[in-house]
């Protein structure tokens, strides 16, 4: 019976994890002189044949999940991410950053994909109805996404009513974590994605004038945050299509 010697908890690029004769090399690692060899930084994993199906082998397989590469995830590095990506769907849910904002849209890269929800509706959400219940995501079951994958806002999309009176910039600001949902794969290029609902908007927010966290006071303003004893003036709000709380 051959020994399996023990993976080290984290590999960088060229360390050596274990003989081509004894495993095989699946995302993340490459064969060099007949050793497993990581290609990327992370930890390590073992997938028996069943969990990579598209082998053929029967040896079991070392791969190193992806560390985020995106910018759009600003520096954080250290969220690992499985090598099965999840797509959006027409009703899946999404976590997204803005990274632009127009006079008549807001770029997003989606960082996160929920399932369909678990008691979908049609996504026509021109009409207003006052039961939210009518849609339920488990917020529980997002899966983080390899890629960012590129998504839009129309202005007639962000809310459901008064439209023709929504200011995009008084919505949404660059470096804005939005919940939405997805209404139409789009077309190669886009994703398009609306918050009209109470529960989808501005999740999370940083003041575009100081760059301090902020928290929701209202379903349209945020207000920055500060510790005790910095708040002797007045506390500085902006604009946003808040999201309703989990």
């Amino acid at each position: 019976m051959t020994c399996r010697p023990s993976l080290p908890t984290s590999a960088y690029p060229g360390l050596p994890l274990g003989s081509a004769s004894i495993y095989t090399a699946g995302p993340g690692v490459h064969i060099h002189d007949g050793q497993i060899v990581a290609s990327l930084l992370g930890t390590p994993t073992i997938l028996s044949p069943a969990e990579h199906p598209k082998t053929s082998n029967s040896k079991p397989i070392i791969t190193i999940p992806r560390l985020l590469p995106s910018p759009v995830y600003g520096t954080t590095s250290s969220a690992h991410v499985s090598n099965t990506n999840v797509l959006p769907a027409v009703g899946s849910l999404v976590l997204a950053r803005v990274l632009r904002v127009r006079q008549r849209q807001v770029d997003l890269g989606i960082l996160c994909v929920s399932l369909a929800p678990t008691n979908p509706v049609p996504a026509v959400h021109d009409s207003h109805t006052d039961n939210d219940d009518d849609y339920y995501y488990d917020n529980s079951r997002f899966h983080v996404c390899s890629d960012a994958y590129p998504a839009t806002i129309r202005r007639e999309d962000i809310r459901a009513t008064e439209k023709d009176k929504i200011v995009c910039s008084e919505m949404f600001r660059p470096g804005d974590v939005v919940k939405g949902e997805v209404i139409s794969l789009g077309d190669s290029a886009n994703y398009y994605v609306h918050t009209g609902r109470n529960e989808l908007g501005v999740v999370m927010a940083r003041s575009e004038r100081t760059g301090g966290t902020m928290a929701p006071v209202s379903w349209k303003e945020f207000e920055e945050i500060r510790d005790e004893g910095e708040g002797l003036g007045r506390r500085i709000r902006e604009g946003r299509k808040v999201a309703k709380p989990f």
